[in-house]
């Protein structure tokens, strides 16, 4: 992962190898799969002062000025991960919201929060779960890296990536940043829209992230080639 609090990290940068396309689903879904859990008590304080920021701004504790008061990078990844939790609760709140009749949210945790809760996927289910449908990504509890095995692990399975916007999304999608990541509600709420009501835009999705990542193998050999030298 991608550190949010310094420019120091080398990433070895994971890639989707064997994808699946996706397939056209008329009555598509919105899929969400995740943890969630509290560790440090002083990080509901923290969350409590910048709630109501957050639902401007979503990758607001993703700046490395956010975590300068804080003095060591253990004590500052502790309470990164309980924001992220806090933050995906805030999320899903909306989501759930707006699109209760079209969501399925899955994760154990999550039953203990709100009603409408699957167990956590396993094995071939998880194929069959993500390929066509919506697939919402809140990026990892770890850092800011937009392929990192959840999201790999939708793409391979043809689901349609709809991802918080992480440090490199611009990178990754190039022209089509926009339809692929969101950085506040209204955004969230737009890209839903166009991708579950919006047979066109949901069709042209399918086709532009095939297109993204079919050569994937090959970023991935170029970049062994530059570790190793060759």
């Amino acid at each position: 992962m991608k550190s949010v609090f310094h420019d120091k990290d080398q990433v070895f940068q994971l890639y989707p190898l064997k994808i699946e396309k996706s397939f056209f689903r008329k009555d598509r879904r919105l899929i969400y799969a995740s943890t969630y859990s509290i560790k440090k008590k002083t990080s509901y304080l923290i969350w409590k002062t910048i709630n109501e920021s957050t639902k401007v701004d979503f990758n607001l504790f993703d700046k490395k000025d956010f975590w300068q008061s804080y003095e060591s990078d253990i004590e500052r990844f502790s309470i990164y991960r309980d924001l992220k939790n806090f933050q995906r609760k805030q999320i899903l709140e909306e989501i759930l919201k707006n699109y209760n009749n079209k969501f399925d949210l899955y994760g154990d945790d999550w039953s203990k929060i709100f009603n409408l809760s699957h167990s956590n996927i396993e094995g071939n289910k998880v194929k069959k779960i993500y390929n066509g449908n919506l697939c919402i990504d809140l990026g990892s509890k770890c850092g800011s890296l937009t392929l990192y095995p959840r999201s790999i692990e939708i793409i391979e399975n043809g689901g349609l990536l709809l991802q918080l916007k992480q440090i490199d999304s611009n990178e990754v999608f190039g022209q089509h940043s926009d339809r692929f990541t969101f950085d506040n509600f209204k955004s969230l709420n737009y890209n839903i829209e166009r991708l579950l009501y919006d047979e066109n835009f949901y069709k042209e999705q399918i086709e532009i992230q095939y297109d993204i990542f079919k050569n994937s193998k090959k970023k991935l050999e170029d970049q062994l080639d530059l570790i190793f030298g060759k």
